[in-house]
């Protein structure tokens, strides 16, 4: 694959139902219909749903814009690649795969569920989509892609991260939890 300068939707998730990966490759497969035909998602995980997914992506017609990547040791090379990383989750515990695509400067869409919107507040570090705006996620991939419409979120992301994720303010909340 030859992925300089293409649009990359990139995601890192457990293949389970609850993450919902059959509605990230539909409005995956909306978006490069209707906005860019070139364009790639790169899902990196392993679980029971693989083969359902792939089968998804061959009905849909873009098993070929499709990278499956079973693990990574290197996650800054996966963020380096995307444009924009997609959680597509039913229920989320801490997703911390949200704070590394912060550090990593890129924007992010997720559902708006479980811890998610406590980490990204949408139009603000982000886009947080409630269950029944989840088909404007194509339209949200296209708008995404812009770098001017993505200056504002990552600048925000950074400053949740350095405000609410540092190592000493993680530490201290679990201290008070636990105490």
């Amino acid at each position: 694959f030859k992925l300089r300068g293409k649009k990359i939707i990139g995601t890192i998730s457990r293949l389970v139902p609850q993450k919902r990966i059959d509605l990230m490759i539909q409005a995956f497969s909306k978006y490069n219909l209707n906005y860019e035909k070139n364009s790639f998602l790169i899902i990196v995980g392993q679980g029971p749903q693989k083969e359902n997914l792939k089968e998804l992506s061959k009905k849909l017609g873009i098993n070929d814009q499709i990278i499956w990547i079973d693990y990574l040791d290197d996650i800054k090379s996966f963020f380096s690649l995307i444009n924009i990383f997609c959680l597509t989750s039913e229920h989320e515990g801490f997703g911390i795969v949200t704070l590394e695509a912060f550090y990593n400067k890129k924007p992010i869409i997720c559902t708006h569920a479980g811890s998610l919107p406590e980490i990204v507040k949408n139009n603000y570090n982000g886009i947080c989509l409630r269950k029944n705006k989840l088909h404007l996620l194509p339209k949200y991939f296209h708008y995404l892609m812009n770098k001017k419409n993505t200056k504002f979120l990552v600048k925000n992301a950074i400053i949740t991260l350095n405000k609410k994720f540092t190592n000493k303010q993680m530490f201290k909340q679990t201290d008070r939890i636990y105490r």
